[in-house]
């Protein structure tokens, strides 16, 4: 690979489904339910993590120096500090059947598809639904005080917490997007708006102007999209683009097929760490067999 923004990749062979960059650490969930901890700077497996699930596995998350693990029915919670001395056992299990979820500071939000979005309150070691959401919520982001969650039809509502309220401390936002928009986070404060209807990508905060993209050169309708405050990744219906956030001009945009020719390898998922200073510059891209870490060589 010769692409002037990007380094060459890191290589990681396996049969991977999800992964994240958190500290010196990489964290890869396998296809049959083992968390493999590798260090970032040698590539070397420092330990393993067998889920006790009868479910596939799919999704993992850090957060605050405990590692999250979900299978659609039940969160695996545990001490990184413990996996990394060799002690495995579940610190917690949080029975919830959903989509997707969430952690931050507060607890973790459930994204439970038609069920809205529930709640589990950590310091009160309870679930509590999201009245003020009646739609079927798909995913789900949230930070602090605050929650993105895109739903049916394409639409994306805000989730505010609220102190003040006892009985359930998030709270439905305005809608603030039209149908067939989504919105991401960038930070905490900054977002940019998807617009499928019209195929283009809008940034809308303080640090960015206003503008759009039609992702030439690669043509398609567009499935997701993530940035950092450093890069950009478009999915498309066949492709997988990646760019800085400040693009410079036509060529410093790298184009991943979907699937190969003879459909022997595809990508399986991807990640972007918005919320992470020190690699918001990466890139995760898990294909069949491998994962490729894209790192980008200069910043903008």
């Amino acid at each position: 690979m010769s692409i002037r923004f990007l380094k060459e990749p890191t290589v990681i062979q396996g049969s991977f489904v999800d992964s994240i960059i958190y500290g010196n650490y990489i964290f890869l969930l396998t296809d049959n339910n083992f968390v493999e901890i590798r260090s970032s700077k040698k590539n070397t497996v420092i330990s393993t993590l067998e889920i006790p699930s009868n479910e596939f596995c799919y999704s993992l998350e850090v957060y605050n120096y405990n590692l999250y693990i979900y299978d659609g029915y039940k969160i695996y919670s545990y001490s990184v500090k413990d996996v990394l001395n060799k002690h495995k056992e579940t610190s917690k299990r949080i029975d919830q059947i959903g989509y997707n979820f969430s952690v931050n500071s507060r607890g973790i939000l459930f994204a439970e598809g038609m069920n809205g979005v529930s709640f589990y309150n950590q310091k009160e070691n309870k679930i509590k639904k999201v009245d003020s959401i009646e739609c079927e919520v798909q995913d789900i982001d949230s930070r602090p005080n605050r929650a993105l969650c895109n739903s049916d039809f394409n639409t994306s509502y805000t989730l505010i917490y609220k102190d003040n309220i006892l009985e359930n401390n998030w709270v439905k936002g305005k809608q603030d997007f039209e149908n067939g928009q989504l919105i991401k986070y960038i930070t905490n404060s900054k977002f940019f708006i998807l617009d499928k209807r019209e195929n283009m990508l809008t940034y809308n905060n303080d640090q960015f102007p206003k503008e759009q993209f039609s992702f030439y050169p690669v043509k398609g309708a567009i499935v997701d999209a993530a940035a950092t405050e450093k890069l950009r990744v478009i999915e498309l219906e066949n492709n997988l683009v990646i760019s800085p956030s400040r693009q410079i001009g036509d060529e410093d945009w790298y184009n991943i097929n979907m699937s190969d020719e003879n459909n022997k390898s595809e990508v399986i998922n991807w990640k972007v760490f918005p919320k992470s200073k020190a690699y918001s510059e990466q890139v995760h891209v898990i294909k069949t067999n491998q994962l490729e870490i894209l790192t980008l060589s200069q910043t903008n």
